[in-house]
């Protein structure tokens, strides 16, 4: 009985067809006069809708959105006459469960200074309580990590002076910040949370760019450290042979179990072009030796990890554009497992290049 259901439903299914109908709601959600760039979907007030954060040269304003009347309202959150902002980031620094503002604005040459917006918790609507300038000589925007394992937002930058790296520990309701140094000449862009060692604790992995190419840093979460320092020092860069010409288009990395034996891999992609004619899929793996922490917990001190390249597929094929990552590397998912799997059990010298 239930075979011949699933037959006249597949039957069924066979004579239907479906279409979907996209309609333009801007104006009728009051974003029609948006402008500037989107610089976060957040819940700026609160009040557990996601709101939009734009960003134009001289100004930062928020569109709230109104359950009530199902449309979005605009509040202006700041205008900066003679500055150029080159970025806002909106997080909540100070744990008191609202968002916070920061701006990376120009300074000159390649130098941008660092303000904070405290906005005012509790408020009717989004208000600035005070702002302070915490850093200057500041190289790109900031990446939003946790630093130190406290469950708090910190902030890491790179400095336009110098090849040092400020990690900037957030002290919460006290509104300060704990600066570490890093001496690495690493320009840091994105961060990920992976559990890279099994133990249930996200450790965080920090990519970055420097003379020598592409590099990864990592954080490991310490079980036996608690909360208030958790992470094992930042080690020393792990570099990626992924190729350097300046036309090279590179994807984010994705991590996850390719070959099935239960540690975690890190994927990336790469074209040597813009017209990427050719995309090289980079698979790399550790082997969960990480070092302990010398001086127990903290943040201080480098230590090297563990993390080589085992693979490189070249994949041939039409232009493969990389701006619809993460669909690229979804439609060669697929692939990379059957040859990784497949490599890893005939050890076939063509598939495995080894460091």
């Amino acid at each position: 009985m239930l075979s011949r259901l699933l037959w006249v439903f597949a039957v069924f299914l066979g004579h239907c067809s479906f279409a979907l109908k996209f309609s333009s709601v801007t104006d009728h959600v009051r974003l029609g006069d948006a402008r500037g760039k989107v610089v976060g979907f957040v819940d700026f007030n609160a009040d557990k809708a996601t709101d939009i954060l734009f960003q134009t040269d001289n100004s930062i304003s928020v569109y709230l959105w109104s359950r009530e009347k199902q449309r979005f309202h605009l509040h202006q959150l700041l205008s900066l006459n003679g500055s150029s902002v080159v970025d806002t980031v909106a997080v909540d620094l100070d744990a008191d469960g609202q968002v916070d503002l920061l701006t990376l604005t120009r300074e000159g040459g390649r130098c941008h200074s660092m303000t904070v917006y405290w906005m005012k918790p509790h408020s009717r609507g989004p208000a600035i309580e005070y702002q302070e300038v915490i850093g200057n000589g500041v190289l790109s925007p900031p990446l939003v990590l946790d630093g130190n394992g406290d469950h708090i937002p910190d902030l890491l930058t790179h400095s336009c002076l110098n090849n040092t790296s400020t990690l900037w520990l957030s002290k919460e309701f006290l509104r300060e910040f704990q600066k570490e140094t890093i001496s690495l000449s690493l320009n840091y862009t994105s961060s990920y949370y992976v559990d890279l060692t099994d133990d249930n604790l996200a450790d965080v992995v920090v990519e970055g760019r420097g003379s020598s190419g592409r590099s990864l840093l990592f954080w490991q979460r310490n079980p036996s450290c608690g909360d208030e320092t958790s992470f094992l020092s930042p080690s020393l860069p792990v570099p990626l042979p992924f190729p350097l010409s300046s036309a090279a288009v590179f994807s984010p990395l994705t991590f996850n179990d390719i070959d099935g034996d239960g540690e975690i891999e890190a994927v990336g992609v790469t074209c040597p072009d813009p017209d990427c004619t050719t995309a090289h899929v980079h698979i790399l793996s550790h082997q969960s030796s990480f070092p302990t922490s010398p001086d127990g917990c903290g943040v201080s001190g480098t230590q090297p990890v563990n993390f080589t390249q085992v693979h490189t597929v070249a994949v041939h094929g039409e232009s493969v554009s990389l701006s619809s990552h993460p669909p690229v590397l979804g439609q060669l998912y697929t692939y990379i497992v059957r040859v990784s799997r497949y490599s890893l059990a005939t050890a076939t010298p063509s598939l495995i290049r080894r460091p």
